[in-house]
């Protein structure tokens, strides 16, 4: 492509960013509507809840959804200056990220028809949830008094959901949940080919990758003295954070969507 069809590409991207970010406001308001995940009697969700209790999918779900607005309100303020979009070579990539996963994670969690393979989902879910806090306050000073209490308490309600299900608790311990699992089961639920894609190229910028940093960036040439140097400066590829900002949106669409669904009192 010519150097003026790229900057012509390019502007395109911009635009379609500037779109995109004003539709924040109509997810927001979405999210507040089902905020606090009340399936209604009969819904799938609501089963979902009878079966695992004490360990609430909707709790998940709704701790997700929250998440997921959180970081959308977050990117707006970051993204949106006088009603135009600002773009960051890397700052915006981490909440992106972020919203993606959080998002994915509901649709992983509630993607499955089979009722047992979400229940399972869940039960994993709340075992990953655990080892990660049992590392954490390994490192952190905390109450271990309580901290015991706490996981004790945890691994009893999951003993409790595997004996009334007969999932045996082999089946959710030592398999631990990891986001890159979760993101593409996100992605086979919501239909969009790209999340997992997206999602990596997320994370290249989030952990400062450099060859990934520089292959996705406009990259400009530092002159010095009149002389080329080996050296240059990056700035945001509009159209690779449309990507990104697709993506992370669509997910979290289809996740508000899903949720719908799910507590609807048609059994969905």
């Amino acid at each position: 492509m010519s150097e003026a069809g790229e900057q012509e590409s390019s502007d395109l991207a911009a635009e379609q960013l500037g779109l995109v970010l004003a539709r924040i406001p109509h997810f927001i308001e979405r999210y507040a509507a089902i905020a606090l995940v009340r399936p209604e009697p009969g819904s799938g969700l609501a089963s979902d809840d009878d079966i695992l209790n004490p360990l609430e999918a909707s709790q998940l779900v709704a701790t997700c959804l929250a998440a997921s607005t959180d970081y959308l309100s977050a990117i707006e303020t970051l993204m949106v200056e006088d009603g135009e979009p600002l773009l960051y070579t890397f700052a915006q990539y981490p909440l992106l990220r972020s919203l993606l996963e959080a998002s994915s994670m509901v649709l992983w969690l509630l993607g499955p028809g089979d009722q047992r393979e979400r229940v399972l989902r869940n039960l994993r879910a709340r075992y990953t949830e655990s080892l990660e806090d049992a590392r954490l306050f390994r490192e952190v000073p905390a109450d271990e008094a309580r901290a015991s209490k706490g996981f004790e308490s945890q691994k009893r309600a999951r003993a409790i959901v595997a004996d009334r299900t007969g999932i045996g608790e082999r089946e959710f311990e030592g398999q631990k949940m990891g986001f890159g699992e979760v993101v593409e089961g996100g992605q086979t639920a919501s239909g969009d080919t790209t999340a997992k894609a997206a999602w990596q190229l997320m994370s290249g910028f989030a952990h400062s990758f450099t060859s990934r940093s520089r292959m996705l960036s406009t990259v400009v040439p530092i002159l010095d003295a009149g002389e080329r140097a080996n050296r240059s400066a990056m700035s945001a590829h509009p159209k690779i954070v449309l990507f990104a900002l697709n993506s992370a949106m669509s997910a979290f669409d289809s996740a508000l969507t899903l949720v719908e669904k799910r507590s609807r009192g048609s059994g969905g």
